[in-house]
């Protein structure tokens, strides 16, 4: 249904058009309680990309929210349009008057990352309604755990890449196997031997993970091994962009 429009934002706008569905899936939420997946979303590299951006949606009829730093809290930034990001390219301090304490920013500024910016003097810009540092999904901490045979035959790039764009901060661990191994930890045994190969890594850093951390696996064994062995439930990493849709 839009294809043309992606086709001519590929074309005309200097940035990133991202139409697929984990992007949109990734954008479909905010600081609010609202969930909207957008048409698609365009991280223009400039000031000038942002404006050809706007001009190519124009020329479509698609509304064009701009998102910031994703801390609207009624919803502002995620609709059925296409969502302009500032936040990757555009969101530094531009500068900073700490005498007649005033901030110029660039529109994909974060109000944590500002204050980082002013802590040696001593200076807070306000309203605080929103602590974290929001872009999609940012604020879900998560630790990976990747299938045995992903790690040694493909690496774990593409799942770290996806998170990544769910805006989720992660961990991909590096611990071995979670020792189920198919139905071997299963057999009659191997139990001992299953266990051993869990307790010193895996199950370890699944329980002193913080509140709220998401521990996302592939793989069907190492899935039920986190459940067995820590009362966990591990989703699967397609449920984390999927959530919003």
């Amino acid at each position: 249904m839009f294809d043309t429009l992606e086709r001519d934002l590929a074309v005309r706008v200097d940035g990133e058009v991202r139409f697929d569905a984990g992007s949109r899936a990734a954008y479909a939420y905010d600081a609010s309680d609202y969930r909207q997946p957008p048409i698609g979303v365009v991280v223009p590299r400039s000031i000038d990309a942002a404006v050809e951006a706007v001009a190519v949606c124009r020329g479509h009829g698609v509304p064009v929210p701009s998102r910031g730093g994703g801390t609207s809290l009624a919803g502002q930034c995620r609709n059925a349009a296409v969502v302009i990001d500032r936040s990757r390219y555009r969101g530094r301090p531009v500068s900073l008057d700490t005498g007649r304490r005033r901030a110029v920013v660039e529109p994909g500024a974060c109000l944590d990352d500002l204050n980082a910016e002013l802590a040696a003097p001593q200076v807070v810009l306000r309203p605080d309604a929103f602590t974290d540092n929001f872009h999609p999904g940012a604020g879900r901490a998560a630790i990976a755990q990747p299938h045995c045979h992903q790690h040694t035959v493909w690496g774990v790039e593409a799942d770290a890449e996806v998170l990544r764009r769910a805006g989720v901060q992660a961990q991909v661990l590096d611990v071995g196997c979670c020792g189920l191994a198919g139905n071997f930890g299963f057999e009659r045994g191997h139990h001992e031997v299953s266990v051993g190969a869990a307790e010193p890594g895996l199950w370890p850093r699944v329980r002193d993970a913080g509140p709220g951390t998401t521990v996302p696996a592939d793989g069907f064994s190492c899935r039920t091994r986190i459940a067995d062995g820590t009362g966990v439930r591990a989703p699967h990493l397609a449920e984390l962009p999927a959530e919003p849709l």
